[in-house]
């Protein structure tokens, strides 16, 4: 993924450059990873609305900032971020909206799906908030962010992980698509067949059809239904004559459980299961099926990962969707990375009750993205001074040798043993006290300064 940032980011640098008759340096591996690094720290201490000048400059400044790169080096890359070949963009465009995203997002995809396997599913969607201009933002009244790019997300109900994404492109054709929410749902579990896994969705997506699909491909379902859908029976709907706290159940020769629940007056809650195979109650509380319970344990797998991400995302103000896409990219890919730590973290050494791990290891893992491109710049004498000057003031260069300029002759200073008007001068000095001593003078150690020993020179005599 890192490859393909940096050879289209360098590629439209290039061009840009000789469009405008300037030079370009190519970005390297070292500066991307800082940039990543960047990026995920401002999100970290919350900084990412700031102006990058007062990141690097001024009273609220930081020092990593200045130590990894110069603000004008990091807008730069900022201005050239591509992940496309934009000269043969408008081809692959006719096929994919997303074309100038697509090629990143998959190989994100794809190593989601390859690192972590879910131990119980949860899909739903994202909505990654974006205002500017692009073919297929959205409008969702019920998200925080209102308008954006909705991503369909399968992430695990327990850990929350991301284990697999669809990017929403918007209708093909002219009219609505048929059965939206089973195409996405099989899209998604399509690498989960015959794994015998439960997957737990909203009601936009299920349809008695959708359950018994996912059952031959020995998947089990769990989620609410609408009402108004076809497949519910009219028992099941809303009525007044329904009594609070009952339900009434139905059972297919498929597999199928399909239970309406009464919570309150002229309410009704339709689900359908093909994990459950029977319907058991719990008194003490309010008389709710177990499918139910099931259901409300485990369905904010993607609610709790978009909070979770939400929490520290390194989302900066940007026009251009693409950036919005990898930037989110980023953020899931870090919480990925977390879990997978906490993971194989001993548990002797978890931090204490009031600590914030995942704070912590997003520190470190922006600072081990930076670390090599701050020792880098340590190799220019020029700037050595001020790059170790913020590196040390942000803990980052700790047991990292200092870098050596040229060496410089040592001064020659006058013999303090022998008589001025001899006029001595000498390149060598005393062990201790480090005053110059011609070697006519076997001086090598002193008491104070001052009671020197192995000479018998008059001299020495008045200077004791």
């Amino acid at each position: 993924m890192l490859d393909v940032v940096l050879k289209y980011t360098n590629l439209h640098g290039n061009l840009v450059a000789d469009a405008e008759k300037k030079q370009f340096t190519a970005v390297t591996r070292d500066e991307m990873l800082a940039f990543v690094g960047l990026l995920l720290y401002a999100g970290l201490t919350r900084a990412y609305r700031e102006p990058i000048e007062s990141l690097f400059y001024g009273p609220n400044s930081r020092a990593i900032f200045r130590a990894t790169m110069t603000d004008k080096r990091f807008k730069e890359i900022m201005r050239f971020l591509r992940f496309d070949d934009k000269s043969t963009r408008a081809d692959r465009v006719v096929a994919d909206k997303a074309a100038a995203i697509s090629e990143l997002f998959d190989m994100f995809v794809e190593n989601c799906k390859k690192y972590y396997m879910p131990s119980e599913a949860t899909i739903d969607e994202q909505l990654v908030g974006f205002r500017g201009h692009c073919p297929f933002r959205v409008y969702m009244a019920s998200k925080p962010d209102k308008y954006g790019l909705k991503v369909w997300i399968l992430a695990d109900a327990q850990t929350f992980v991301c284990c697999n994404a669809q990017l929403y492109r918007g209708k093909t054709g002219q009219h609505p698509e048929v059965r939206q929410g089973p195409r996405v749902v099989h899209d998604l579990c399509s690498y989960l067949y015959d794994s015998g896994l439960n997957i737990t969705c909203d009601n936009f997506f299920p349809d008695l059809q959708l359950a018994e699909e996912l059952k031959r491909k020995k998947l089990t379902l769990v989620a609410t239904v609408r009402a108004g859908r076809k497949d519910v029976p009219k028992e099941f709907m809303p009525a007044r004559g329904r009594e609070v706290l009952t339900t009434e159940c139905g059972f297919t020769k498929t597999g199928v459980t399909m239970l309406s629940y009464v919570p309150k007056r002229n309410r009704a809650v339709v689900l359908m299961s093909t994990l459950h195979s029977s319907v058991t109650y719990d008194q003490s509380n309010k008389m709710k099926p177990n499918v139910i319970q099931h259901y409300n344990s485990i369905k904010s797998g993607v609610d709790v990962l978009d909070k979770m991400v939400k929490e520290y995302t390194c989302k900066r103000g940007t026009r251009r969707w693409t950036v919005i896409v990898f930037y989110d990219i980023i953020d899931l890919a870090a919480y990925n990375a977390f879990v997978t730590w906490l993971s194989f973290y001993p548990a002797w050494k978890l931090p204490v009750k009031g600590k914030k791990p995942r704070r912590e290891f997003l520190m470190e893992l922006a600072q081990s993205l930076i670390k090599p491109a701050v020792y880098t710049r340590l190799q220019n004498p020029h700037m050595q001074l001020s790059v170790r000057q913020s590196a040390e003031m942000c803990g980052i260069v700790v047991d990292q040798p200092k870098v050596e300029g040229p060496s410089k002759a040592k001064a020659r200073r006058r013999c303090f043993l022998c008589h001025r008007s001899d006029d001595t001068k000498v390149s060598t000095a005393c062990d201790k006290c480090e005053k110059s001593t011609c070697r006519s003078h076997s001086v090598t150690l002193c008491d104070n300064c001052y009671s020197l020993k192995g000479t018998s020179d008059d001299n020495t005599t008045d200077l004791v």
